[in-house]
């Protein structure tokens, strides 16, 4: 555990320990009345409240210094109204009872770990946005330089396979052709990444999964053994994106499952989620590859994954507020976890 979370974490909690132990001693001793007790309730319920926060903030993913920062406006809250209630009490007569001091303290407290939750997430939805817009202007760029120097290697390689008599030559210049194909692909991988990682679905959007599988499968147009187990009439809260997402995976499975591979499309209800399930008879999706795609292990220069396709498709479901599963039993299983329509 992060130590700046958990000292942060443990800030708070100790502020609601804090207003928990005069509240309950008040109602302990009694005498209080019923608007006293009330207050004294909510003194309790606010103190819990902070050593529940406190615990949160201690296991949350937020850095360690935001955490911090959490905690420096729970204290923030603390000293501000506490000058307040030390200097009313200075005041000649003026009389307060300790639990009372702890409920307006719980009360800006709460205030203020609220505001502070609030802050960092600002910060952070700024850094992300800036992130964003980095990675467009480096996706362009790539993208651009791609493209064109693809199709210098792809123009010379035609070339040399030509010009040259002899044919292991030529079958090494028709190979860095295929290459060459294949990185001037990675383009359009590029662009659907980018999209799916900007992209904003439509609440009102509805796609009806039957039809979306048939027209994958059908536009896959790859040989070998297809299944599709739809219920008629199922549907899910998605747009046009949901097929970029079905056809990588279905494209995959025709890709890596072998000569004659065997692939499942299939979809069920869970309650008010629509699990779609892309399964075949392949090797299954190697443990770094789905550690890496699902966030269970960091990013390195030895353990990154090898392409973009499992990231878009994450990338489109989660925007749907949807979740990636990836199995690899006897084949690999990609199930999309998707809001039911």
């Amino acid at each position: 555990m992060n130590p700046r979370r958990l000292l942060a974490g443990a800030s708070v909690s100790l502020t609601g320990v804090g207003i928990v132990v005069p509240t309950v001693s008040a109602l302990s001793a009694g005498g209080l009345g019923l608007y006293g007790s009330l207050v004294a309730g909510i003194g309790v319920v606010l103190g819990l409240l902070l050593v529940a926060g406190g615990a949160w903030l201690a296991r949350s993913e937020l850095a360690g210094n935001r955490a911090l920062r959490v905690a420096g406006w729970n204290l923030l809250g603390l000293v501000a109204l506490g000058t307040v209630l030390l200097l009313v009490l200075a005041y000649p007569g003026a009389t307060l009872p300790p639990f009372v001091a702890a409920v307006v303290l719980g009360v800006s407290a709460v205030a203020h770990v609220l505001i502070g939750v609030n802050d960092v997430r600002r910060i952070r939805a700024g850094e992300l946005a800036k992130e964003r817009e980095k990675l467009a202007v480096l996706n362009r760029l790539t993208r651009h330089n791609l493209r064109n120097d693809t199709q210098v290697i792809i123009g010379l390689a035609d070339v040399l396979a030509e010009k040259i008599e002899d044919e292991a030559l030529a079958e090494i210049a028709r190979s860095l052709r295929g290459n060459a194909e294949g990185l001037a692909g990675l383009n359009d991988t590029l662009k659907e990444y980018q999209e799916a990682v900007e992209h904003t679905p439509r609440t009102e959007s509805v796609v009806a999964l039957d039809d979306l599988a048939e027209r994958v499968v059908a536009e896959a147009g790859a040989d070998g053994t297809v299944e599709i187990d739809v219920p008629e009439g199922l549907s899910v809260r998605a747009d046009d994106h949901l097929e970029t997402a079905l056809a990588h995976l279905v494209e995959n499975s025709f890709e890596y499952a072998g000569a004659e591979p065997r692939v499942r499309v299939t979809a069920r209800r869970d309650g008010d989620v629509v699990v779609c399930t892309v399964t075949d008879d392949g090797p299954g999706i190697p443990d770094v590859e789905r550690e890496v795609v699902l966030g269970e292990r960091d990013i390195t220069q030895l353990e990154h994954g090898t392409g973009l396709g499992l990231w878009t498709v994450r990338a489109i479901t989660e925007s749907y507020g949807g979740e990636v599963a990836i199995r690899s039993d006897d084949g690999a299983a990609v199930d999309l976890r998707l809001p039911a329509a």
